[in-house]
C-alpha cells in the first residue's frame, strides 16, 4: 500500500479535497466534495467559483466562513456526481498528498447536500442510494 493508499484509507466523506480534474475540458485543481466511497469507486461534487445555474436547487452556496480553506463564495456543483475508480482516484491524490484533504463539511451544509440529492432529477438511483446512505449515517 503506497502513501496515496494509506491517506485515502484515512479519508472518509464528507471531506472537501483537492484534486487535479483531467477529466474537465478546463484541467485544473478543483476542489471537490467527497460524497461516498467504497472499495471501488469514489462519488463527488465539484465545488465553483461562480454560479453556473439559475436554480438554486442544483447548487450550494458555501462561503469562507463556513469553509475556511475559501477566500470567497463558491458553490457547490450538485447537477453532476463525478465517479472515479478507486485506483485511479488514488494516484490522483498521489501528486498532491501535502494538500488534498482540506477538512469536513459542516453539518449545515451536509443537511443541504442531502436534500438536494433526495430530489435530484439528474442523479441516478443507483449513486443517490450511495451518497444518502453515506452522508445520511454522518
Amino acid at each position: 500500500m503506497d502513501k496515496a493508499e494509506i491517506f485515502l484509507s484515512f479519508t472518509s466523506p464528507p471531506r472537501v479535497l483537492y484534486l487535479f480534474c483531467d477529466f474537465l475540458n478546463d484541467k485544473k485543481y478543483k476542489y471537490i466534495v467527497l460524497l461516498s466511497k467504497d472499495n471501488t469507486e469514489i462519488l463527488f461534487f465539484l465545488i465553483n467559483s461562480k454560479s453556473y445555474t439559475i436554480s438554486q436547487q442544483d447548487e450550494i452556496k458555501i462561503t469562507p466562513h463556513e469553509c475556511s480553506f475559501l477566500h470567497h463564495d463558491s458553490y457547490i456543483d450538485c447537477r453532476q456526481v463525478f465517479v472515479l475508480p478507486i485506483d485511479h482516484f488514488s494516484k490522483k491524490i498521489s501528486t498532491n498528498l501535502s494538500g488534498f484533504d482540506n477538512g469536513a463539511i459542516e453539518p449545515a451544509i451536509v443537511v443541504k447536500i442531502l436534500s438536494v440529492v433526495e430530489s435530484s432529477d439528474t442523479i441516478s438511483p443507483l449513486h443517490k442510494k450511495k451518497i444518502l446512505d453515506t452522508l445520511g449515517s454522518q
